[in-house]
C-alpha cells in the first residue's frame, strides 16, 4: 500500500508524510469456503513513517 497520511492514526495527527507498507493475507479454505484468515502488515514501519517530524499530542 502506498498513501499519504492525511488523518489521525495511532495517536499521531495528520503529517502529510507519504507512507509505504506491505502486508499478506493467508487464508485456509475448506469445502470451498474461507475458514481462517491471518493478516500481517508492517505496522511498526507504518507508525515510523507517520511519526517522522510529528509530535504526539
Amino acid at each position: 500500500m502506498t498513501a499519504t497520511h492525511t488523518g489521525d492514526a495511532f495517536g499521531f495527527p495528520a503529517s502529510g508524510n507519504p507512507v509505504d507498507i506491505n502486508g499478506q493475507d493467508i487464508m485456509r479454505i475448506a469445502d470451498g469456503k474461507i475458514t481462517e484468515i491471518y493478516h500481517v502488515e508492517e505496522l511498526l514501519k507504518l507508525t515510523h513513517q507517520i511519526s517522522i517530524g510529528a509530535q504526539r499530542t
